[in-house]
């Protein structure tokens, strides 16, 4: 500890973790009509508390410790760019899974998909939109023949819109239903960080350009391909006719409905603006800051 006298009539100044500390009695006797008492502390107690706190905090843990880590971290060791230039990515399932977790899954799809059956039935539209459908996600090759037995059977339905003159329908895939044994394939994966931007940021920048644009990234989760080993958790069951034998099919892209699919199709994104567009920087922010799911909003100054 050091300490400093300035005058026997005046507090002696005494060094501390705190500071400077000024103790010590005040004469009572008359003092000079002027004294100048200069003092600095170089060191705030704001900043000694928090340095404090800082000190008592456990370490952060590290980010393979967190479930978004471990996705990020499976996607950055699974995925693939094909030679065409698309990307083929992995499920990031939670822990490894044996080929009894989703036992009898099948039996839950087939009973969904009976039920959707006798739905369209009823509704000859409707089954005449459905059949065009999956017929495109054969043609597109977005889905194929199975050759082997899949692990999990995804139900589906379909999401109709109608907007006065024209029907459309969107086919939902249901990795959320759970079979016997009580467990499901979305229950089974890690859902990824979220990666999407918020809205309102997007458009409050969207119209600070003079000059402004969008586009649509076209069928954007089913321009990204699943790993061959993982396609066996995406089957689901479809037949044009009852009188047709069910057939099993296997999905072959990131599919609507995986509670990941959301943070695969970002992350492709994402990896699509760092690799190639290095030469390119507002092509690269456009991607990274100003798109919506699968809309892209951006502009120009330019007269």
């Amino acid at each position: 500890m050091r300490v400093h006298t300035v005058d026997k009539n005046l507090p002696v100044a005494f060094s501390s973790i705190f500071g400077w500390i000024l103790m010590g009695p005040i004469s009572e006797g008359e003092l000079a009509s002027f004294h100048s008492l200069p003092v600095s502390l170089t060191i705030s107690l704001e900043g000694l508390m928090h340095h404090f706190w800082e000190v008592e905090e456990p370490e952060v843990a590290p980010e393979t410790f967190t479930d978004e880590g471990r996705c990020e971290q499976i996607f950055r060791d699974g995925h693939v760019r094909l030679p065409s230039g698309r990307f083929s990515v992995p499920l990031p399932f939670r822990a490894r899974v044996s080929d009894h977790t989703f036992d009898r899954s099948c039996e839950t799809a087939i009973k969904r998909f009976e039920s959707l059956e006798r739905k369209l039935s009823t509704d000859h539209k409707l089954k005449s939109l459905y059949k065009d459908f999956m017929a495109e996600y054969l043609t597109l090759g977005h889905m194929s023949v199975a050759t082997t037995p899949g692990q999990y059977y995804i139900p589906h339905h379909a999401i109709c819109k109608n907007d006065g003159v024209d029907t459309k329908i969107r086919v939902v895939f249901d990795a959320s239903a759970k079979g016997p044994t009580g467990m499901s394939l979305n229950r089974a994966l890690l859902p990824g960080p979220k990666l999407q931007r918020d809205i309102v940021d997007i458009l409050i920048r969207f119209r600070l350009f003079r000059h402004a644009f969008t586009a649509d990234i076209c069928n954007m989760y089913r321009q990204i391909l699943i790993l061959p080993e993982f396609s066996a958790y995406q089957h689901i069951l479809w037949r044009d006719s009852p009188f047709d034998q069910l057939i099993d099919y296997e999905l072959n892209t990131v599919t609507y409905g995986v509670n990941c699919a959301p943070f695969l199709a970002l992350r492709v994104l994402s990896a699509l603006a760092d690799s190639d567009c290095v030469s390119f920087p507002r092509v690269r922010y456009a991607l990274c800051h100003q798109t919506y799911v699968d809309d892209i909003c951006y502009g120009a100054n330019i007269n």
